[in-house]
């Protein structure tokens, strides 16, 4: 896959909550997060709420938002899990075409 099209591919919600936590590895406000992620607030903002709710981010006051110790523990596993995927070595071999077929994903529009 060129660099090109990995960057059209969808997000999946696991992605987009990576990219929030990692947005929020200072804290920081809503827009600051939005813009860092490319995801348009109003998602950003559903996010947020879940991400609260699962503890993966900490409101402060002022309206800033911090990853927590579960939020950089996700996000490391994340990165790890994403690195075994993308050093299989098999992309583009017939092999690789069928276990990204058979893969399940659920894709999130941002």
């Amino acid at each position: 896959m060129t660099e090109a099209e990995g960057s059209r591919r969808r997000r999946t919600r696991y992605d987009l909550a990576a990219n929030i936590i990692e947005a929020a590895l200072k804290p920081a406000r809503p827009t600051d997060i939005a813009y860092r992620s490319f995801l348009n607030f109003s998602l950003v903002d559903r996010y947020l709420e879940y991400l609260i709710a699962v503890g993966l981010i900490q409101k402060h006051k002022d309206s800033l938002y911090e990853a927590t110790k579960s939020g950089l523990e996700y996000l490391e596993t994340y990165r790890r899990i994403k690195h075994l995927f993308e050093t299989r070595g098999d992309e583009g071999t017939a092999k690789g075409e069928a276990l990204r077929s058979r893969a399940p994903e659920q894709v999130v529009r941002s």
